[in-house]
C-alpha cells in the first residue's frame, strides 16, 4: 500500500448521527435541497450507495463511464444526487491522465451551482483491495484543496463490520484511513445497502450533511466560474463519445438524427435495403425518390423510422454501418477529447485549419454571421453548448469552438454545410480550396519517401503538370533521362518543392486520378487524412441536381473512374447517342453575376474566382480561362461599335465583344468561342483572328490554334476582345455556321384572341442566358436550338396551320453583335387555347434546316398576361394563405384535380400524399402554385369555389370588412 503524504498521529473522534442512533428533531439546519457527488474508486459501491439514498434503483450496478444524476424527494428535501465515473487504480509511481478532471469537473456541472456536500465512498468488504489513501487524496485534490472542507467519508457494505464499531475499524486499519478521516475533519458515516428498510441511515446521513453546510456557512462547493466554463465546452466530445458507446442502433438512430439528416447521400440505396426487408411501405419509398435534395430524403426516411419502432431502426443502423461504415465509427468515436496526444503533424495541420476556418467567418457580415450561428446552434449543438456559442467574442473563439466540439476536419465539413445552406457556397467552395491547399500539399511533404518509392506512373503525371506549365521543359526533359521511376520521382518533386504548395496539390489530384489505390492505402494509415480527403473530394451530387431541377433524377450506383483529357463514350447499345466522343478538357464553372450602379443604369458582369492553376470554362458564355495560379476575372459582353473595325479592310464580326479585366492573378490564355464549322480543306477554311482594343487603338492578334469551337491566344493584355473574320471568305464562299433558334411564348391578356411565339435565329456563341435577360419579360421555352444556318441566306418557320410574320427573313450575324438587342427575328400567333405546337425553319427553297419539333407552350407570368379575374384570384389565394393551410382538410381531393387537369406534376402529388397533416400537404401544394404561377392559382381558385364554397366567402368576406 502506498503511504499517504502527511501521517500525523490521530484519534478518532466520534461524529453524531453514527448508525443505531435515532435522528434528530427539528434541526435548525433542514435544507430544502441538497445537491449530492458520489466519488470514490470504481469498486467502492457508489452505485449502491446512490440507491440506498435516493431509495429507489436509480443508478445501475454495474462500472459507468459516465456522470449520472438522479433526484428525488427523500424525508421532505429535494436530493440530487450525481454519480462520477469510478477511478481506476493506476500503477504506482503513475498520475492519473488529465481526462480523469475533466470527468470530475464534469460531475461538478451536473451539481450547479455546486454540491452540498462530496462524499468519499470507501468499500468496508474485506474482498475488495485494501484502500490505497494517497491515490483517494490525488484524485480527490484534482478539483484542488478546497474540496476538503466539503467533503465527508461515506463508507459502504456496513453489514461487514457485524459488531465492530465503525471507530474501532478506522483505529485498526491503520494511519492512512485515519488521516483520511481526519482530513475531512472526522465527517465519516457508515450505509448499510442490505437493509434498505432501516430509513434512520438515511436520515442521519443527510442531518451530518446539513451541518457540513451549515460549517461552511450555508455555502456549496464551487469550482471557478472561468474553469466551470472551460467545463462546458470541452464536456461535449469526451460525454458524447462515453455515452455513445454504451448505445446501440435505435439510440444512435435519435441522437444523431439531425446529423444523419445532414451527412447521409446514399438515402435511396439506404431505403432500396429497408423496402427489400419491408422495413418501409412502397408509398414511402416512392416519396423518399421524390425528394429533390438528400436532405429531403433523409426527413422522409426519418418518419417512416419513427413508425416503424426499434426494429427500423436497428435495421436502417445495420444498413448505415455496412454502406457508410466511416461516418458511424467517426460519430460513435465522437469529438476528439483534449486530453488525447496528438502529434506534430496534427497540431502543425490544425493550426492552419483554425485559420482557413477564420478566414471564412471573416468575410460574413454581421447578420450572416448570426444566421450562420444559429443554424450551428439548430443543426449541430447539443441546447445544453448553445450559451457558449452566444458568449462567442471573435471569429477565432468560434473557429476554436468548432474544431474542440467536432474535430478539425469535421469543422471544416460543418463550416462549409452550413455556408451553404445561408447562401455563401462561394465563401464554401473558397475555404474549400484553402483547406486543399494546407491538407493535400502537407500530405505531398509528409508522404514523400514513400510516393518516390512507390509511384509508378511519373512521365504521365509530368505530362499533365506540363500541359499546364506547372513544370518547366527543362526539368520535363531531366525527368524523361532519368533511368528508373524513383530517380523520376525525385527530380518531381525538387520541382514541386520550388513550385510551392499550389503545384503540390495539383500533383496530388493527378495522383489521386492517375493512382487512386496508391493514394486510399496512405491515406487510410492516416488518422489526419483517412476521412478527411473523402470529404474534400467528393463531388457535390446535390448541386448538379439542383441545376438541372427540371429533369429527373434518377439514383444509381455513380462511382467511376475517368482520365482527364481522355476520350469517353456511353455503352448504350441499341440506342442511339449524340455527340460520338466527348473531351474532357476544362473545368466548367457557373460564374457569379455582378450589378453596379452607373448613373441611372444598372450593368451587370460576370465574375470567377480561380483557386487554382489549370483550364477553365464558363458555363454562361463558353470563354475558356488558362490561369497560372489563384485570380479573381471580372467579364461582360458588349455591343461592338460599328466604327471599331475602320481601316481594317475586309474584316467583319465573328463573334461577341467581351470586356475582361483580370483584377488578381495571371490568364495566360484565352479560349474565345466562334460558331464555324472547321473545315479541313484549304479553300473551305475561314481566316479568324482576335481584334484587341485599347483606347483608340486596335491590335489583330493571330491564334495559336483554332479548334472545332474555340479560338485560342496567348494573352498580353486584357481590355476588349472579341473574334473577327476576312468578310471576303464570308461573300465569295458562303457557308454554313453554327447556329441557335431560341423560342420565348407571351400569354396576352384574355381580351386579345391570340398569344404569341417568338423566334430567334442567333449565331451559336452568343450566350443564351444573354439573350433571356433581354428577354425576361416573357417566358423562355426550353428546347434542343442547335441548327446550321449560312449568313446572308433567307429563311421562313415551319408552323402549319398558325399564320407567322414575317413571311421570310435574312439571317443577319451583324445585326446581333452590334446591338445585343436580339429582337425576334420571327411572330408566330397561336389561338389562345393553342396547348402545344409544332415548329421548325425552312430555307429560302422549303428545305428544312432545323427539324419541326413539338413545343408545349405554358402561360407566362408578365403583368400584363394577368385579366382583372386572375388577378383578383391571384390575390386572394396570396393573401389568404395562412388560414387555407389551417382549414383545408380535403387537400389530397384537391391534389387530385389539379393533377387530373395536369397542372401539378404526378411527383408533387406523391409528395403531397407523403405528409402526414394537411397542413404540411397544402404548405407543399403552395410551393406548387407559386412556381405554377397566376394561371395555376386562378385555377387552384376556382376549385375551391366549387369544393369550399362557404370558406371562400368567408375569407373574401373578412377581406372586405378590413378595407
Amino acid at each position: 500500500m502506498l503511504k499517504a503524504k502527511k501521517n500525523p498521529k490521530v484519534k478518532v473522534k466520534k461524529m453524531g448521527g453514527q448508525m443505531g442512533r435515532g435522528p434528530r428533531s427539528g434541526s435548525e439546519h433542514h435544507l430544502s435541497e441538497l445537491r449530492i457527488l458520489l466519488v470514490g474508486n470504481a469498486e467502492s459501491g457508489r452505485s449502491s450507495a446512490g440507491n440506498t439514498i435516493l431509495n429507489r434503483e436509480e443508478f445501475e450496478l454495474k462500472s459507468t463511464s459516465q456522470c449520472v444524476k438522479r433526484q428525488r424527494e427523500v424525508a421532505g428535501r429535494h436530493i440530487t444526487v450525481v454519480e462520477a465515473p469510478g477511478w481506476k487504480k493506476t500503477k504506482p509511481g503513475l498520475h492519473q491522465p488529465k481526462l480523469l478532471q475533466q470527468e470530475m469537473e464534469s460531475a461538478l456541472s451536473l451539481c450547479s451551482p455546486g454540491p452540498h456536500a462530496v462524499l468519499l465512498v470507501v468499500n468496508l468488504d474485506k474482498k475488495c483491495e485494501n484502500v490505497d489513501v494517497s491515490e483517494l487524496q490525488e484524485n480527490l485534490e484534482l478539483l484542488t484543496l478546497r474540496v476538503w472542507s466539503h467533503t465527508l467519508v461515506l463508507f459502504t457494505c456496513g453489514d461487514c463490520l457485524g459488531d465492530t464499531p465503525i471507530e474501532k475499524y478506522i483505529e485498526s486499519e491503520g494511519k492512512e484511513l485515519q488521516w483520511l478521516v481526519e482530513k475531512c475533519r472526522n465527517r465519516y458515516h457508515v450505509l448499510n445497502n442490505e437493509n434498505r428498510s432501516d430509513d434512520t441511515q438515511v436520515t442521519e446521513l443527510l442531518e451530518k450533511i446539513e451541518e457540513m453546510v451549515a460549517a461552511n456557512r450555508g455555502r456549496p462547493f464551487e469550482l471557478d466560474r472561468k474553469i466551470l466554463q472551460e467545463v462546458e465546452e470541452k464536456k461535449k466530445g469526451y460525454d458524447q463519445r462515453k455515452f455513445l458507446r454504451s448505445k446501440m442502433g435505435a439510440e444512435f438512430v435519435d441522437e444523431y438524427r439531425n446529423m444523419l439528416i445532414q451527412r447521409v447521400s446514399s438515402v435511396m440505396g439506404i431505403a432500396d435495403h429497408l423496402q427489400s426487408k419491408k422495413m418501409i411501405p412502397a408509398e414511402i419509398h416512392a416519396n423518399i425518390q421524390t425528394g429533390k435534395t438528400s436532405q429531403d430524403q433523409m426527413r422522409i426516411l426519418y418518419r417512416a423510422l419513427d413508425s416503424g419502432g426499434r426494429a427500423a431502426k436497428e435495421e436502417f443502423y445495420e444498413i448505415l454501418k455496412t454502406m457508410m461504415p466511416s461516418l458511424v465509427s467517426e460519430l460513435e468515436a465522437g469529438p476528439r477529447t483534449s486530453n488525447e496526444v496528438k502529434t506534430k503533424s496534427e497540431e502543425h495541420l490544425e493550426n492552419k485549419i483554425k485559420y482557413d476556418l477564420r478566414w471564412a467567418l471573416n468575410h460574413l457580415d454581421e447578420a450572416d454571421l448570426k444566421k450562420f450561428k444559429n443554424n450551428l446552434c439548430d443543426c449541430w449543438l447539443e441546447p445544453r453548448l448553445h450559451h457558449n456559442v452566444k458568449r462567442l467574442r471573435n471569429n477565432m473563439d468560434l473557429a476554436d469552438l468548432l474544431i474542440n466540439t467536432f474535430t478539425a476536419r469535421n469543422a471544416v465539413q460543418v463550416t462549409m454545410e452550413i455556408l451553404r445552406m445561408i447562401g455563401h457556397k462561394r465563401i464554401a467552395e473558397r475555404l474549400k480550396w484553402a483547406i486543399e491547399l494546407s491538407l493535400f500539399s502537407f500530405f505531398v511533404e509528409e508522404n514523400r519517401e514513400k510516393l518516390i518509392q512507390r509511384v509508378s506512373s511519373v512521365m504521365e503525371i509530368a505530362d499533365q503538370l506540363k500541359r499546364r506549365d506547372m513544370i518547366t521543359d527543362e526539368m520535363y526533359s531531366s525527368i524523361q533521362t532519368a533511368k528508373t521511376p524513383e530517380e523520376q520521382m525525385k527530380i518531381l518533386y525538387s520541382a514541386l518543392d520550388s513550385g510551392g504548395r499550389a503545384v503540390k496539390v495539383e500533383f496530388y489530384k493527378i495522383l489521386q486520378r492517375m493512382e487512386p489505390l496508391l493514394l486510399h492505402e496512405l491515406a487510410e494509415h492516416s488518422d489526419i487524412f483517412s476521412s478527411y480527403i473523402s470529404t474534400l473530394t467528393q463531388s457535390d451530387t446535390k448541386d448538379v441536381i439542383k441545376k438541372l431541377k427540371h429533369h429527373k433524377y434518377i439514383h444509381t450506383t455513380s462511382d467511376c473512374e475517368l482520365i482527364p483529357e481522355r476520350k469517353h463514350k456511353p455503352s448504350c447499345h441499341p440506342h442511339e447517342y449524340q455527340p460520338t466522343l466527348s473531351l474532357m478538357d476544362e473545368e466548367i464553372f457557373n460564374p457569379e453575376t455582378v450589378e453596379k450602379s452607373q448613373g441611372d443604369k444598372i450593368t451587370s458582369s460576370y465574375r470567377f474566382l480561380c483557386h487554382h492553376a489549370g483550364h477553365f470554362q464558363c458555363k454562361v458564355t463558353g470563354l475558356v480561362f488558362v490561369m497560372e495560379g489563384e485570380g479573381e476575372v471580372l467579364y461582360k459582353i458588349e455591343p461592338w461599335d460599328t466604327q471599331q473595325l475602320d481601316g481594317l479592310g475586309k474584316m467583319t464580326r465573328a463573334g461577341p465583344l467581351y470586356n475582361i479585366e483580370c483584377c488578381k492573378g495571371p490568364i495566360s490564355h484565352l479560349h474565345l468561342p466562334h460558331c464555324e464549322i472547321i473545315d479541313d480543306t484549304e479553300e473551305n477554311k475561314v481566316k479568324q483572328a482576335v481584334a484587341h482594343f485599347t483606347d483608340d487603338n486596335v491590335e489583330i492578334i493571330t491564334p495559336l490554334q483554332v479548334t472545332s469551337t474555340h479560338v485560342i491566344i496567348r494573352i498580353q493584355g486584357l481590355s476588349l476582345l472579341g473574334i473577327i473574320s476576312d468578310l471576303r471568305d464570308l461573300l465569295f464562299k458562303p457557308h454554313l455556321i453554327n447556329a441557335q433558334v431560341l423560342l420565348f411564348y407571351k400569354t396576352l391578356a384574355v381580351t386579345q384572341s391570340v398569344n404569341i411565339l417568338y423566334i430567334h435565329l442567333l449565331p451559336g456563341n452568343i450566350p443564351t442566358d444573354e439573350v433571356i435577360k433581354k428577354r425576361k419579360s416573357i417566358k423562355y421555352i426550353e428546347t434542343t436550338s442547335k441548327c446550321q444556318l449560312i449568313p446572308g441566306r433567307k429563311y421562313k418557320p415551319s408552323c402549319h396551320p398558325h399564320e407567322y410574320q414575317p413571311t421570310v427573313e435574312t439571317f443577319d450575324i451583324d445585326l446581333h453583335l452590334t446591338s445585343l438587342n436580339f429582337h425576334a427575328t420571327f411572330e408566330v400567333f397561336l389561338d389562345c387555347e393553342t396547348k402545344n405546337a409544332r415548329i421548325g425553319l425552312l430555307d429560302e427553297y422549303g428545305r428544312e434546316v432545323w427539324e419541326p419539333r413539338r413545343v408545349f407552350l405554358t402561360a407566362d407570368t408578365s403583368a400584363e398576361a394577368t385579366s382583372p379575374k386572375v388577378a383578383a384570384a391571384v390575390k386572394f389565394v396570396d393573401e389568404h394563405r395562412p388560414a387555407i393551410i389551417q382549414r383545408i382538410s380535403s387537400v389530397k381531393e384537391i391534389a387530385d384535380d389539379l393533377l387530373s387537369k395536369k397542372i401539378i406534376s404526378e411527383e408533387m402529388n406523391n409528395k403531397i400524399r407523403g405528409e402526414k397533416t394537411s397542413q404540411d400537404q397544402m404548405r407543399i401544394l403552395y410551393d406548387g402554385l407559386n412556381s405554377g404561377g397566376a394561371a395555376v392559382k386562378a385555377e387552384f381558385y376556382e376549385i375551391l369555389k366549387v369544393k369550399l364554397q362557404s370558406l371562400v366567402d368567408e375569407l373574401e368576406a373578412g377581406s372586405s370588412k378590413t378595407q
